[in-house]
């Protein structure tokens, strides 16, 4: 799907089919903006879209339960609960270059899944967690920028490394 506007719905763009492109949408006021979430979205790319969860309650900018080697880069998300969201089966997905802003929950968050590369994002404004990684072991969180969150810059428990991250106007800068 490319070049798209998808707005006030409950999905916005759902992505169950391998090696999907997901590039230069517009999505907004949407619970799940972007979701990797049926079958399994091998090596899906999600690239340049705009997610704008105008603070719609419990909302997901993109979230994925069962993404496989798939990218997340150079996204613009606003306004959701969790800007990012991996969980459970995803593993071995790259998220890169997002800018994630406003969110009223954690700005990125891993919870299970393994061998996410979380690296050169910013996260500004999260009035919870900036990065938030749970149990998703060996994953890798580097140079990212965080700014302005409410709790962690960055929270990690589980087995994952943490370098080249820089941190400001945090309640805690890296939480464990």
């Amino acid at each position: 799907m490319t070049d798209s506007s998808v707005r006030d719905s409950e999905q916005g763009i759902v992505v169950d089919n391998e090696n999907t492109r997901v590039i230069g949408n517009f999505v907004e006021n949407c619970k799940y903006g972007i979701s990797l979430e049926y079958a399994t979205p091998h090596a899906a790319v999600v690239s340049g879209n705009i997610v704008d969860a105008k603070g719609r309650e419990g909302s997901f900018g993109i979230v994925g339960t069962a993404a496989d080697h798939a990218v997340i880069s150079g996204n613009n998300i606003r306004g959701a609960w969790i800007g990012i969201y991996l969980k459970e089966k995803s593993s071995l997905v790259s998220v890169t270059g997002n800018l994630v802003s406003g969110t009223t929950g954690s700005g990125i968050k891993l919870e299970g899944g393994r061998g996410f590369s979380i690296k050169d994002n910013l996260v500004e404004a999260a009035k919870g967690a900036g990065i938030h990684s749970e149990d998703a072991d060996g994953s890798h969180l580097s140079g990212n920028l965080v700014t302005g969150t409410g709790a962690c810059g960055i929270r990690v428990s589980g087995k994952a490394v943490v370098e080249g991250n820089s941190v400001s106007g945090y309640a805690k800068d890296i939480c464990q």
